[in-house]
């Protein structure tokens, strides 16, 4: 049993299981080692409050999504900052291959990029909703989104194109 030595909101898992990234109330993402509980890196930049925290497929990368108006992305082992995107941002994520990321600024949908480059090549975007959580389906084929009045959204990741609203629930998505 591993235990954090800080009060996590938000947690996520390396692919290859050796480290954890946490986000606390803080500005910074803390890298541990998951046999140890040590500290590997602390990941700092942000000005605002760090909502998610992802490592990519392969262990490469880790995406932060801030408050702050900015995604970064990190080498996950020890380095430097790659690159950044200016916004306000709720969610990031890498699809299952690693070839393709994805941020929301919130009410300006859902932005699907190159991992690579961080070039843009989707616009997921319905009326004006507030977009907070995003998924690829484990193929990469599709990718859903929360929605408004209590739905989710499912979108095809290749062409953008809305597939269909997903409804039942009595609570937001």
């Amino acid at each position: 049993v591993m235990v954090i030595p800080q009060r996590a909101l938000h947690v996520s898992c390396s692919p290859d299981g050796e480290f954890v990234i946490a986000m606390a109330t803080g500005l910074d993402a803390t890298i541990y080692r998951t046999t140890t509980a040590s500290i590997v890196r602390i990941l700092r930049g942000h000005d605002g409050g760090v909502n998610q925290a992802v490592f990519s497929p392969d262990g490469r990368w880790v995406a932060t999504a801030s408050l702050d108006g900015e995604v970064k992305l990190w080498s996950g082992r020890p380095g430097r900052e790659f690159s950044e995107t200016h916004g306000i941002y709720y969610a990031a994520g890498y699809s299952p291959d690693g070839r393709k990321f994805s941020y929301t600024p919130g009410f300006d949908g859902f932005y699907v990029c190159d991992a690579d480059s961080g070039r843009p090549r989707l616009h997921f975007r319905f009326e004006r909703w507030l977009f907070v959580a995003g998924a690829f389906s484990p193929d990469g084929r599709r990718f859903l989104t929360d929605a408004p009045n209590a739905r989710a959204c499912l979108w095809d990741a290749e062409t953008g194109e809305r597939l269909l609203f997903l409804k039942g629930h009595d609570r937001a998505v």
